[in-house]
Formats: C-alpha cells, structure tokens, sequence
C-alpha cells in the first residue's frame, strides 16, 4: 500500500548527489536481502523487494531507483492479473534512466526483468525476444553478472520449452554447463541441471 500511495504522484525522477552513506548502504542491503532470500524463502524476500522499492523511491539515487521500478514491474503482476500496462511504462522508465546514466549492469539487469515480467503473465514469444536480449546483452556488455545471466538463461530455456523448441534447449545447454564448471559457478551448473531434467522429461 505504502508503494502505491508514493506512486500515485508519479515516478520520481532521479536525484543527483551526493547521497548519505547510510542511505546506500541500508538500499544494498534490501536489495541484496531480497535477492538472496528469493532462493529460499519467497515470501520473506517479498518483504525486503518492496522495502527496497520503497527506501530507493525516497533516495532517488538513479542506479538503485532504476532497479526499484523494475522489481516494482514485476511485483505488480506477480499475481498474474495485475495491470501489464503499468508494469510495462515501470519498465520503459527504468530503462530510459539506466540508458541516462549508462550503466551497462543496470541495463541488463532491466532487460532480464522484462523477460522475468513476460514470465508472470506467461507471455511465450515476448518471452523468448526479451529473454535473448537480456541473455545477449548481459554476455556481451556486462561484468560480474553471472547471477543474472543465470536467471536470464532459465527464463529463455523455459520459454522455449513452452513454445516447443526443445531442441534449441539441448542445443545450448552443454556449452553453458561447460562454462560453468570452468569457472567454478555453481550456481548456473545447478541451475541449469534441473532445468535439464525437467526439459528432458
């Protein structure tokens, strides 16, 4: 609710600095709680995701209020009936301030949450073109993203799955194995391994 209201006079507009240590530090903790907890506990992360939103919406540092639309896109589908439309100018928004600033991390951070967006309201062919550019982007113009790609790989393999292109799947899936285990990521192995034996079923 608190979201909402702040949303209510419009999308804020980013702030230029300098912004209060605290500040920063207390918006890197949500947003690394959020993300770390969505692994094992949904609900609690849930929590954390719209604290961020709300604690970066009030800061409007441009990386961070870039990141809070997007979380916020996809919260407000995350019921499968939410409103596409503005979840959708959500993300447009985002993107034009990433682009602003060009930070290419925060970039693909929006593209894999468009694709992430298609995923909740089971949008297969907007799915499979936001997810390749998310995955490509990520690859070609990113550093220290791999968690991020991971998640972008998923979201593309299951929409491809869904949309019958398993093969492509297959196709793919042993190079990305092999890259992970040559640099010692084992987040994508075991992602990608259950991915394997539910796409091979």
């Amino acid at each position: 609710v608190r979201t909402r209201v702040r949303f209510m006079f419009g999308v804020p507009t980013p702030r230029r600095g300098p912004y209060s240590s605290k500040d920063i530090a207390r918006l890197e903790l949500l947003q690394t709680a959020g993300i770390v907890l969505n692994m094992a506990d949904p609900v609690q992360a849930t929590y954390f995701q719209i604290e961020y939103v709300l604690a970066a919406l009030k800061v409007r540092e441009p990386l961070h209020l870039a990141h809070a639309l997007s979380i916020e896109a996809s919260i407000r589908v995350s019921n499968g009936s939410g409103k596409a439309d503005i979840g959708a100018a959500l993300l447009t928004r985002a993107l034009q301030i990433a682009e602003e600033i060009g930070h290419s991390n925060t970039i693909g951070f929006v593209y894999l949450c468009w694709a992430y967006f298609d995923y909740l309201l089971g949008r297969i062919p907007e799915g499979i073109e936001h997810g390749e550019k998310a995955v490509d982007f990520l690859r070609e113009h990113c550093t220290g993203t791999a968690w991020e790609l991971t998640a972008g790989y998923v979201l593309l393999f299951w929409f491809l799955c869904w949309s019958g292109n398993v093969d492509r799947v297959r196709e793919l899936l042993p190079q990305l194995l092999k890259e992970g285990a040559a640099r010692g990521d084992v987040n994508v192995e075991v992602s990608l391994r259950l991915l394997d034996r539910k796409s091979t079923r």
